[in-house]
């Protein structure tokens, strides 16, 4: 990302350019609701996780309940069966 969309980025997000730099380097940590702005112009790139990873899911216990959702949809095929159910050979 060029300088120009660095700063471009940082102010659509309500910060400068130097602030995220320093959360970037971890002299600074993000508020919640810079953090809710950067996941949001990523595009998802960089997440609220991503920003807050120790304190994350007690600022967004909704976050943490969609973790244990998706992880709970990872349907596996049994052990030693084929993928579609069928015996194997």
């Amino acid at each position: 990302m060029s300088p120009a969309h660095r700063k471009e980025f940082a102010k659509r997000c309500g910060t400068t350019y130097a602030f995220l730099r320093n959360v970037m380097y971890g002299q600074r940590i993000a508020g919640e609701k810079l953090c809710v702005r950067i996941e949001r112009e990523s595009g998802l790139v960089v997440t609220r996780r991503d920003l807050r990873p120790d304190d994350w899911y007690e600022i967004w216990p909704e976050l943490a309940d969609q973790q244990s959702v998706a992880s709970s949809d990872d349907v596996q095929p049994p052990t030693g069966g084929a993928p579609n159910g069928e015996a194997t050979k």
